[in-house]
């Protein structure tokens, strides 16, 4: 029989290899804001979420904030999606079970028993997830195509006439603007994605012809030469 400790201890480690690594900090504002949409959410809604209700056996079962968060993300709360988006796509439930299960001094069986359930399950989609996007690089790793260069010695490629065209009108871009920018307006024939386990990467055809990377680094090589100098300086005078 599994005791609460060990499962508390199996929680925080399924989380933990679930979640993709982040600052603490980060994760810890995720969670408060995690806990502050369930208390919210239980006063809206207290018939959903009652804090103690009669069992079969004329015991009292807990509905816990792990079950409320849980129930939320089931209905697809807009207050859960809002703080997964403010997360780029990190499991707003996920990471407040990992904080929750190191920090809180509250938790007892229930929330434990129900944290164990729903990282269990999620870690197991995750894989699900893996498997499918696995599969789907197989045919072009078996040719060699995975990442293809696909151009001549000394030639811009398409990316790179865009990224340097994007730079020449805003100089002090950050790599993250430029890829949002070429995403929406990408070249032609070109993808700009987002994985959770390959991150962003730039699909032409069936090719993956470029990664996050070499594409920050083609933001470096373009950025203007005054620009450059100018974040350099800045550089010095907050260092």
């Amino acid at each position: 029989m599994m005791l609460e400790a060990d499962a508390r201890d199996a929680v925080f480690a399924i989380a933990h290899l679930t979640l993709k690594p982040r600052p603490v900090e980060e994760l810890v504002q995720v969670s408060v804001a995690v806990q502050a949409a369930i208390d919210v959410f239980r006063v809206e809604f207290p018939l959903l979420c009652p804090q103690q209700s009669a069992g079969l056996l004329g015991d009292f079962a807990t509905t816990t904030d792990v079950d409320v968060a849980w129930m939320m993300e089931r209905l697809s709360h807009p207050e859960i999606v809002r703080i997964s988006e403010a997360a780029n796509g990190t499991s707003p439930v996920m990471t407040y079970i990992l904080i929750q299960s190191c920090y809180s001094g509250s938790w007892d069986s229930f929330d434990t028993g129900t944290a164990l359930s729903y990282v269990v399950q999620a870690s197991k989609r995750e894989r699900n997830q893996l498997t499918l996007e696995t599969a789907a690089l197989l045919p072009l790793a078996a040719h060699g195509q995975r990442f293809k260069a696909g151009k001549t010695v000394g030639a811009l490629g398409p990316i790179a006439k865009k990224v340097r065209k994007f730079m020449l009108d805003n100089p002090h871009a950050k790599a993250s603007e430029v890829w949002m920018a070429l995403k929406k307006s990408p070249p032609k024939g070109h993808e700009f994605r987002e994985s959770t386990r390959l991150g962003k990467y730039v699909e032409h055809g069936a090719d993956t012809v470029m990664e996050w990377a070499r594409f920050k680094n083609l933001v470096s090589e373009h950025r203007p030469a005054t620009a450059k100098r100018k974040r350099k300086t800045k550089a010095v005078i907050t260092g």
